[in-house]
């Protein structure tokens, strides 16, 4: 008999597993890399043509800068939901570097596309984005802590 937290176990059945909800598969955790880096890319993508539609009606680059730090935000909730869901709701360590490496694709997605529109990269290297995407990577990594 082994001595456990719960009372004398048999040696197999005293042997400790790890909690499902805490192990993805490695199958899981590769449709997340796919999904979480589709979305990022898409979301990165549309942060840029946001930032300049409204750099262009009217609201100046501040107002572009603000669009930017926002939809960062935004976007780094929905990469890691998307990771959270893909897995099939599963939370771990590597699953947060995961979200966390997509909500970073999503602002290069965006630095990438916003000079093909004509807007300035200026709206992408400033403080506002640098919080931006500080936020993005937190929100994005606390959606799949353990």
């Amino acid at each position: 008999m082994v001595q456990t937290p719960v009372g004398a176990r048999c040696p197999d059945c005293a042997k400790a597993r790890k909690n499902p909800a805490y192990d993805p598969s490695s199958q899981e955790t590769a449709f997340a890399v796919g999904a979480g880096f589709g979305v990022a890319v898409a979301c990165g993508a549309v942060v840029a043509v946001a930032a300049y539609l409204f750099a262009r009606a009217g609201v100046g680059l501040i107002g572009a800068q603000v669009i930017v730090l926002v939809g960062l935000g935004a976007s780094g909730w929905l990469v890691g939901e998307t990771v959270y869901r893909i897995s099939r709701f599963k939370r771990s360590r590597s699953l947060s570097y995961v979200a966390a490496l997509a909500a970073f694709a999503v602002y290069l997605s965006g630095m990438l596309v916003a000079p093909i529109l004509g807007l300035s990269q200026v709206a992408f290297v400033n403080l506002y984005a640098l919080l931006g995407l500080g936020l993005s990577v937190y929100i994005a990594m606390g959606r799949v802590r353990p």
